[in-house]
């Protein structure tokens, strides 16, 4: 029964696990030269750096703030 526990725990941990690099590689792959986005690079840029002006808004993604 407790190796039954520990099989489920490491299955949900991998299932994260996973999960996450998919999200690291969705960004990942935007970043490349040939598909640049340069609007979400600006984004993360400015929102990292504290440069956002007051009359902008920038909708931060629940999944983006969940993985810092």
């Amino acid at each position: 029964m407790h190796l039954d526990k520990q099989v489920t725990l490491a299955e949900q941990i991998l299932n994260e696990t996973r999960a996450e690099l998919t999200q690291y590689e969705r960004w990942t792959s935007l970043l490349r030269t040939h598909q640049l986005n340069r609007d979400m690079l600006d984004e993360r840029a400015r929102v990292m750096a504290g440069l956002v002006h007051p009359d902008e808004f920038i909708v931060i993604a629940p999944q983006a703030v969940q993985s810092r």
